[in-house]
């Protein structure tokens, strides 16, 4: 479902973050949000985040271990929220 977005540099957070898709419940949290509504819609009784599940960094290699607390916390709202 991302990859239907064409998201571009800019909505992951700038070219050093561009495919990181952690960065993205902070960047374009409606893309996440909406995401997690289609699975609902579509009869999943959860959803699940896979938020900085390699030692808070991003497959690009960029370090976001300062943030990995924060973007879990958000990545677990906007699921919560999804479900409402």
């Amino acid at each position: 479902m991302l990859q239907q977005r064409n998201l571009n540099a800019a909505d992951f957070g700038g070219a050093a973050l561009e495919g990181c898709n952690e960065n993205l419940v902070r960047t374009r949290p409606d893309v996440v949000l909406d995401i997690h509504r289609k699975y609902f819609e579509a009869g999943s009784d959860l959803v699940e985040n896979e938020q900085l599940r390699r030692g808070a960094d991003c497959a690009r290699g960029v370090w976001l271990a300062a943030d990995a607390h924060l973007l879990n916390k958000r990545a677990a709202e906007h699921g919560a929220a999804s479900g409402r």
